[in-house]
């Protein structure tokens, strides 16, 4: 009999090849000695942290990258792909191998002594991470920080905190100090809307958690979102799972159908009926949607539809809490450092400044205390952009900021819009891009 040519794969197979080869971003730019460094660091016995990356130093990046390549043109062969759909899978294979020469080209950096080339991988490195997660533009930066810096109201006789906000002063870009807007607010009535719609969109969900003054624990955080998933999705999420997993916080993984719950994680009433919202109704709902139109990007993530789902999941989380803020304000900054030449330790100095002052409630004075707890806290936040001792960052974290603007936006315009909602709930797309809405537009009629 003759043999079937690999073209003639099923397209899910082929994605979920692509799925297995493309490297783990965020895994492999995690430290091996992170750890190890930060009680050195944080003890001020090293000016910056010195780290290494074991696993991702091993890797064959070209190898990587090449069989991406080959696994695009398999897709594109393949009979059973839609002519409608063949940019968004092209799309979809150029994004993973886009994160694939980005992790190429800080393996390159770690290597190199200091040079012609190594400079080269550094500029390669920081072009590659615009292209993926955007780039950060200052003028917002300084505009987040001048407003930081006026919101701090500290009680009179705080010498600490006022200390601490003096050094601040000393160490933000001159142009901070300046009384600049906030780069973008949401009005009133926006804000009501949204509330409304999420609220009508999510009472199903948020039913099953009951107000009440007790803190809920970590496993019975796993019992009401195990219920959710079995008796508000049923049979569109028969094959999710709701587990504990060792992390922080709740995530969902759309290609393994998993619900993941940190063992350590705590929260009142309004903080989890937030995440219900954000994990579940957004990431989770989109997923499930996106699994159900038959088009597999739309339920793992569409090219470039990484912001607009941080995005999406803050402006529903802020809407059922009832608390707008600027999201990603912090990382931001942090960004915004570390591309105008700050290191490692310079970012941090500020970090951990704005993280002890953030933490103070009305009536409240500095503690050392609050403090070491904010230069914690500050380091973790800090080796999330600042990777490897490269002069640019890594800009990931861009999203939740980019994102929630940009959202907020969308649904500022089109709230009231059914259709619209819709479409922006469909699957892991950015219904601002026209494309991914012209392919939501085809998905509903194919």
């Amino acid at each position: 009999m003759e043999q079937l040519h690999a073209s003639q794969r099923p397209i899910a197979e082929i994605v979920s090849d692509v799925e297995q080869t493309v490297p783990a971003l965020l895994d492999l730019l995690r430290s091996s000695n992170g750890d190890e460094q930060r009680p050195l660091f944080l003890a001020d016995e090293i000016e910056n942290p010195k780290f290494t990356y074991d696993e991702l130093m091993q890797q064959d990046f070209d190898d990587i990258d090449t069989r991406l390549g080959e696994l695009g043109e398999e897709l594109a062969q393949n009979p059973d792909l839609d002519e409608h759909f063949r940019g968004t899978f092209a799309d979809f294979i150029t994004e993973r191998r886009l994160q694939t020469q980005l992790l190429r080209s800080f393996q390159t950096y770690q290597s190199l002594p200091d040079g012609p080339e190594r400079d080269e991988a550094a500029a390669e490195y920081q072009r590659l991470n615009e292209a993926l997660f955007g780039e950060v533009d200052e003028s917002t930066m300084h505009a987040l920080l001048s407003n930081k810096l006026r919101s701090y109201a500290l009680e009179p006789g705080d010498v600490l905190a006022q200390q601490v906000l003096d050094e601040l002063k000393t160490l933000v870009p001159k142009e901070a100090l300046e009384e600049l807007p906030p780069p973008y607010a949401v009005s009133e009535e926006t804000f009501e809307a949204v509330k409304v719609m999420a609220e009508a969109l999510y009472d199903k969900l948020l039913k099953h958690v009951p107000d009440r003054d007790e803190i809920y624990s970590s496993d019975e955080i796993l019992a009401i979102l195990t219920k959710i998933v079995r008796e508000e999705f049923g049979e569109s999420a028969a094959d999710w799972i709701v587990r504990h997993n060792k992390q922080k916080g709740l995530s969902v993984e759309p290609l393994s159908k998993e619900v993941r719950v940190s063992p350590t994680i705590t929260a009142d009433g309004p903080k989890l009926r937030g995440l219900v919202a954000h994990e579940l109704g957004v990431h989770m709902l989109k997923a499930v949607r996106g699994y159900e139109t038959g088009l597999l990007p739309f339920a793992i993530g569409m090219a470039g539809y990484g912001a607009a789902e941080e995005g999406t999941g803050m402006v529903m989380q802020q809407a059922v809490t009832g608390k707008f803020e600027i999201a990603g304000t912090g990382h931001y900054i942090t960004a915004g450092l570390l591309k105008q030449g700050r290191n490692f330790r310079g970012a941090f100095e500020v970090n951990w400044r704005l993280k002890a002052l953030d933490s103070l409630k009305p009536g409240e004075a500095l503690t050392e205390a609050a403090i070491s707890e904010a230069r914690g806290t500050a380091y973790s936040n800090t080796i999330r952009l600042g990777k490897g001792g490269m002069p640019s960052p890594f800009s990931r974290d861009l999203l939740y900021y980019n994102g929630t603007k940009a959202m907020w936006e969308y649904f500022g315009r089109y709230g009231a819009d059914e259709l619209m909602l819709n479409l922006a709930m469909l699957g892991k797309l950015d219904p601002t891009k026209p494309p991914h809405l012209q392919t939501a537009l085809e998905t509903r009629t194919n």
